[in-house]
């Protein structure tokens, strides 16, 4: 598939609640989704303190929010979704990096795609989490080094 039509794929973002700073709904055809973005601090090796936002999302069932790939056949809807979100928080927060995971390889493929088309200017990194199984994403607005990079692997 070529590179543009695989991102127009995802240029259709559903309208999105934001019930409060950290959490927003949107829906896909029947199916819910709940957006979760968890405010956190981190100490830098210069000393200074860095702030972000953790980002996972998943189908919300009206008990429990399934994160990971969900067969709903909404995942072109769901991501470009979630992408105008992802561009929105970097927008409102330019300071603030944004921290997400991904486990299936599919989907840590597609992490890597979108990132590079949208991370802008920003620095982008990725590692395999140190204890998660998962693969750890991290967009920011400025260089990290290495020990902060471990440091938020060690976290997520």
């Amino acid at each position: 598939m070529e590179f543009r039509k695989f991102f127009e794929l995802f240029d259709n973002p559903q309208p999105v609640d934001w019930e409060n700073k950290n959490r927003a709904n949107f829906q896909v055809g029947k199916n819910n989704y709940q957006i979760n973005a968890e405010d956190f601090n981190f100490r830098r090796s210069n000393c200074d303190y860095g702030k972000g936002f953790t980002v996972n999302f998943g189908l919300d069932d009206g008990e429990s929010v399934q994160t990971g790939l969900t067969q709903s056949g909404n995942a072109s809807m769901v991501m470009g979704t979630m992408t105008s979100q992802l561009l929105q928080l970097m927008k409102e927060s330019p300071e603030s990096l944004l921290v997400f995971t991904a486990k299936e390889p599919s989907r840590i493929s597609l992490y890597r795609r979108l990132i590079q088309k949208f991370a802008g200017n920003r620095k982008f990194y990725q590692q395999p989490s140190s204890h998660s199984g998962k693969w750890l994403f991290i967009i920011s607005p400025y260089a990290l080094d290495p020990q902060e990079v471990a440091h938020l692997s060690e976290r997520f």
